[in-house]
C-alpha cells in the first residue's frame, strides 16, 4: 500500500511552493566557503555512537543523504526510499542526492514532469522529517555519450525549477565524464573511487587505485568550468569470483576465519567451505577479492588531484558514513584525508 501511495506521490503531485524558500540569500557558489562533509548511502538513516562522534570529532557541516533512486518500470518512479529513523544531527547541513538511474534516463520521455517530481518528492521529505531548510540538491548519474543529451535536459529543467526557490543543484561528476561538456548544474563532486572494473580478476582494487586516478588525470592541470569539490572513498567490500568469473559483491569486509578462508596475499582469499554470506552460497575454490583503500592509496590519490587542478579551493567529502568501515582508519588518517 505504502509503495503504490509513494508512487501516486512521485507521478501525480504538482510540484508545490516551498515556504521561505524565496527570501533565501545564497551564494552562486557556495563552496568558496571551507567545509567537511561525508555521503550517507543507506536506505535507514541512523547513526550510532561510533558515526556520531565522527561527525563532531572532524567538525562535518554538510551531509549528502541519499534519499530514493529514480528507476523506470514502465514509467520512472522512486526505489529504495530511505527510512529516517534519527533526527537530522544539529548543526549539519542536509543536502538530498538522488540517484537516477541509466534506463530511467533513455526512457525519460518528458523532463520538465521528471524534474518537478523528483523536486516535490524531495523536499515534500524533508519536510515531513523535519531536516530543516534544504539549499541544494544532488543528482548523482553514471552519464555516458550515449545518455548524455537526455541527462543535460533533466538538469536544465530541475535548474529552472530550483534556481526560482533559492536552491542549488549539483551533480557527481565521475572521472570519466570529466572530459565532457559540463552538466548544466551550479557545481559538482568529483568521485575518485570506483576507479576501476570491478568484474575483472586482475584488477588491483576497484574502488581506487592511484595509477587509475592518473591515468585519468595524467592531462593537468585541469580547467573545469564548473566549482568542483573531490570525494574519497572510506568503505570497503569483497568481490566475490567463480572459476575467474565475478558472481557478486559481499559487504563483510572480515576474512580473518581461518577455518573458511585462505588468506591468498594481494588481498584474495580463497573460500575452504562451503557456506551462506550474505544471500550468497559460497563453495570451496571461489575467491573473494578484499578491497579496501589503505590511508596511503587515498593520500596518493589526493596529491595527484590536487596536482591537476590549479585551484587549491575544493572541500574533501568522505564516502560514506559507516562505522564498520572508518573504523579501519585512524583519527589521524581521517585528519590527513580532509586536510587541505
Amino acid at each position: 500500500m505504502k509503495r503504490l501511495l509513494y508512487r501516486f506521490l512521485f507521478l501525480f503531485l504538482i510540484p508545490l511552493s516551498i515556504m521561505g524558500c524565496t527570501d533565501r540569500s545564497i551564494s552562486r557558489n557556495p563552496y568558496r566557503a571551507s567545509f567537511n562533509g561525508v555521503y550517507y548511502w543507506k536506505t535507514v538513516f541512523s547513526l550510532d555512537s561510533t558515526e556520531v562522534a565522527f561527525l563532531k570529532h572532524n567538525s562535518i557541516t554538510r551531509m549528502y543523504v541519499r534519499f530514493f533512486d529514480v528507476v523506470h518500470e514502465g514509467v520512472s518512479v522512486p526505489n529504495a526510499t530511505i527510512r529516517f529513523d534519527s533526527d537530522a544531527p544539529e548543526g549539519v547541513e542536509i543536502v538530498p542526492v538522488v540517484f537516477i538511474t541509466i534506463p530511467a534516463i533513455k526512457e525519460m520521455t518528458n523532463e520538465q514532469e521528471l524534474a518537478g517530481n523528483i523536486i516535490t518528492r524531495v523536499l515534500n521529505m524533508a519536510d515531513f522529517h523535519d531536516l530543516g531548510s534544504i539549499r541544494e540538491i544532488q543528482f548523482d548519474c553514471d552519464w555516458t555519450t550515449s545518455t548524455k543529451e537526455a541527462y543535460y535536459r533533466l538538469c536544465k529543467a530541475a535548474h529552472e525549477i530550483l534556481s526560482s526557490r533559492g536552491i542549488l543543484l549539483s551533480s557527481t561528476i565521475r572521472l570519466h565524464q570529466l572530459y565532457q561538456e559540463e552538466p548544466p548544474v551550479d557545481c559538482g563532486v568529483l568521485m575518485i573511487y570506483n576507479t576501476g572494473s570491478i568484474q575483472l580478476p586482475k584488477t588491483n582494487n576497484s574502488i581506487l587505485d592511484e595509477s587509475d586516478v592518473k591515468a585519468y588525470l595524467r592531462k593537468g592541470p585541469i580547467k573545469y568550468k564548473l566549482p568542483l569539490d573531490i570525494a574519497y572513498p572510506v568503505y570497503g567490500w569483497g568481490i566475490l569470483f567463480r572459476e575467474g568469473v565475478y558472481k557478486g559483491i559481499l559487504h563483510e569486509t572480515d576474512y580473518t576465519d581461518s577455518l573458511r578462508y585462505s588468506n591468498e596475499g594481494n588481498g584474495y582469499y580463497k573460500v575452504l567451505y562451503a557456506h551462506e554470506i550474505e544471500a550468497h552460497t559460497v563453495i570451496p575454490g571461489d575467491m573473494i577479492r578484499l578491497e579496501l583503500p589503505s590511508a596511503e592509496t587515498i593520500r596518493q590519490s589526493k596529491t595527484i588531484v590536487n596536482g591537476a587542478f590549479p585551484s587549491k579551493h575544493q572541500n574533501i567529502i568522505l564516502y560514506h558514513l559507516d562505522s564498520k568501515s572508518i573504523n579501519h582508519y585512524s583519527e589521524d588518517e581521517i585528519d590527513a584525508f580532509y586536510s587541505r
